[in-house]
């Protein structure tokens, strides 16, 4: 229990430093996610700052926006305090282990295949679906990431919205007021895939 007090007492500092920067010019991103090795992954390649010690807050710039990031670190340490400071974020990112759905490219699709990656995915989709029930995250904008280790293959991502119970993800938003929802599946290695993704997200910063 002291080992987490700490690790958020980290992160409430950090926040406390920055927070009164502009939002229109920097952005406070609460990055997510149940699986480490990918979001260090996400981290290398944006971060310059990235040391052989894991940081519970980075920064990288993409366009006219500084993205200021802040990670709670392990699941279940996150998921007890990431609404004490939803107030504070513009945005969240969470980041989602994608390798399984390329299984399906070489064993093709069937219900047996289907079901295993039912139940792979069921952390990440429960995770999902209490962030996104959270009225403290009613208005914030999510961009979520599947990382996979070979070249991305677009069909994935809608497969990705379906084992997360996002169907409707892929779809245009119509209604102006909706909340902001998208999924990108990126290769592990690929900075260029995270910028895209923060790109879409610029759009929404406030």
């Amino acid at each position: 229990m002291k080992k987490e007090m700490g690790f958020l007492s980290g992160v409430q500092k950090s926040l406390k430093r920055i927070y009164h920067f502009p939002t229109n010019q920097e952005a406070n991103i609460l990055f997510l996610g149940q699986n480490m090795d990918c979001k260090k992954a996400v981290i290398s390649n944006l971060s310059d700052e990235v040391s052989s010690e894991y940081s519970t807050s980075w920064e990288f710039s993409n366009g006219e926006i500084k993205f200021k990031v802040f990670d709670l670190g392990e699941h279940r340490i996150a998921h007890r305090a990431w609404s004490d400071y939803s107030a504070k974020m513009d945005a969240v990112v969470y980041i989602v282990n994608a390798d399984a759905l390329t299984q399906e490219e070489l064993l093709g699709p069937g219900e047996e295949l289907n079901a295993q990656l039912w139940e792979h995915f069921w952390g990440p989709r429960e995770e999902l679906n209490a962030l996104l029930s959270d009225e403290a995250f009613e208005k914030a904008p999510f961009l979520i990431f599947g990382l996979t280790p070979t070249g991305v293959l677009f069909p994935l991502t809608e497969r990705l919205c379906y084992f997360l119970g996002l169907p409707n993800v892929t779809i245009e938003l119509v209604d102006a007021n909706a909340r902001p929802i998208k999924v990108f599946v990126a290769e592990a290695l690929h900075a260029e895939e995270y910028l895209d993704g923060f790109k879409w997200l610029s759009h929404y910063i406030k």
